[in-house]
């Protein structure tokens, strides 16, 4: 009869096995890119929207630069929908179905 650690070992050396690591190796990758994707779009997305939007309606910082007044708070606004409306329907479902 085969030693504990030895048929430990045959059995993750099996070819399935490696198969099933590789898979399972390239499911946390995906599902990481997709996780970070989500990071940048909701989180630094919505913080230089709103820093954006801040000084575009400051009129010290537009004068300086030498542009009007813009109200961009509709397009904001309408950002944080769109992003929030994606991650809901799209990306945390696909996220989700990584970890299976």
């Amino acid at each position: 009869m085969m030693e504990p650690m030895e048929s430990i070992n045959a059995l993750q050396n099996k070819e399935t096995s490696v198969q099933k690591l590789a898979a399972a190796r390239e499911a946390y990758s995906r599902s990481k890119a997709e996780l970070e994707l989500n990071f940048w779009f909701s989180v630094i997305g919505a913080i230089l929207v709103s820093a954006i939007t801040i000084l575009l309606n400051n009129q010290t910082f537009t004068t300086k630069i030498g542009i009007q007044l813009l109200d961009i708070g509709l397009y904001a606004s309408l950002y944080g929908v769109a992003i929030t409306v994606i991650d809901v329907f799209f990306l945390s479902k696909r996220i989700k179905a990584y970890r299976v």
